[in-house]
């Protein structure tokens, strides 16, 4: 029960203080996770929830986020999970999954969300809006009847077995047939304007190839969460990833949390990365390696003279969530060709030296610097971040 209201939920492995929780995303129910939940089991207890609305689950008046994240929560207390659990949540669900750990923080391990368009409603919840699909229960005249207008939102090629099976399981018998187990209005609730957030505990980015969630928006995604988040790609899968790519999502979980059991948070709960750094150095330096690409750049014998250190180069650009103030930090140049001249477009490395990490504010995927050496010798833009490393000054 969560609030009143009976929370049906699925579980395999041996009781265990810690464990799994698996959410669905919107429409979808526990049973999508049928053959995901078991291969995660190894040490750990794996639980997979039917949201209100969904599945076997009773039926609220009105949905939200935080109600679903409070049932999360009730679901892994039911279970005996007596540790923090982590949260593995798809499309709807990995907003669910953001919700709950921004609301429990250290009651929760890790959060891992898997092509969730954080930005955006999922895509179910645009069909429903559109009404192209979710306008209604429609009640067929027979279970085969149903099971034959079973197609995943957005549709997609999926392995037939495995979604037989999940169609048999989304329907349920109704004055004059068969109908859906979701209730209409879970696709009525408020979409919140900021789903983001640095969270108290570990979070992972999971996005499929072709799935709803772009390249682009998993780097503002990255960013907006601290810059700590693993990101990870679902090769050749569609936004279903259970349903056409089930085992490589499978690997991809089990080496995200055997990594997580076998290394320390980048920050600890509760407390930023330049706190938990500054425990254990008084003065910390941050040598922080980008790819660029330059739109101007210096004449061929400059850049020899900057990659020699004859000259002192900074790099100069504007904090991401404050962009009228601006920076300047020692930088190093290079190319894969030093013996060649630098031409507007050309591809190079810089690696920028800063002395406290919230200057990391001012450097990733698309951020606009300039080059300086007493006057300005060049500009370009942040292709991608290479590597940050940590050290005493």
């Amino acid at each position: 029960m969560a609030d009143g209201i009976p929370i049906a939920y699925r579980a395999w492995g041996e009781p265990a203080a810690r464990g799994i929780v698996l959410v669905h995303g919107g429409a979808a129910h526990s049973r999508w996770w049928d053959h995901i939940g078991p291969l995660l089991a190894g040490g750990r207890r794996v639980v997979a929830i039917d949201l209100s609305g969904h599945g076997d689950s009773g039926r609220r008046e009105s949905y939200s986020l935080d109600g679903w994240a409070r049932e999360v929560l009730a679901v892994a207390t039911d279970a005996g999970l007596t540790d923090p659990p982590t949260v593995i949540g798809h499309s709807m669900g990995g907003l669910v999954t953001l919700r709950a750990a921004a609301l429990f923080g250290a009651r929760i391990e890790g959060a891992v969300v898997i092509d969730s368009p954080t930005r955006d409603m999922a895509p179910e919840e645009h069909a429903a809006v559109e009404q192209r699909v979710f306008r209604s229960l429609r009640v067929y005249p027979s279970r085969e009847a149903a099971l034959a207008r079973f197609r995943p939102v957005p549709d997609q090629p999926v392995l037939g077995y495995i979604a037989d099976h999940v169609a048999a399981t989304s329907i349920r018998q109704a004055d004059g047939g068969w109908t859906w187990k979701w209730d209409p209005a879970i696709f009525g609730r408020a979409v919140p304007q900021e789903p983001l957030t640095r969270l108290d505990c570990r979070v992972a980015l999971f996005r499929a190839e072709h799935g709803m969630v772009s390249a682009a928006m998993t780097d503002a995604m990255y960013d907006r969460l601290g810059r700590v988040a693993p990101v990870v790609e679902i090769p050749a899968a569609g936004h279903h990833v259970m349903l056409d790519q089930p085992i490589a999502l499978v690997a991809a979980l089990r080496t995200l949390l055997s990594d997580w059991d076998h290394s320390v948070p980048v920050s600890s709960p509760g407390v930023s990365l330049g706190a938990w750094l500054r425990e254990r150095w008084s003065r910390m330096q941050v040598r922080y390696r980008a790819l660029i690409a330059l739109d101007a750049i210096p004449s061929k014998a400059k850049a020899r003279e900057y990659h020699n250190h004859t000259h002192a180069l900074m790099i100069q650009a504007r904090c991401m969530s404050k962009p009228s103030y601006t920076r300047c930090f020692p930088a190093e140049l290079s190319w894969d060709d030093e013996g060649a001249c630098l031409c507007p477009g050309d591809r190079a490395e810089v690696t920028i030296t800063m002395v406290d990490d919230e200057a990391t504010t001012f450097f990733g995927s698309g951020q606009r610097f300039s080059l300086w050496s007493g006057t300005e010798v060049g500009h370009g833009t942040i292709s991608r971040r290479v590597y940050s490393e940590y050290g005493p000054c």
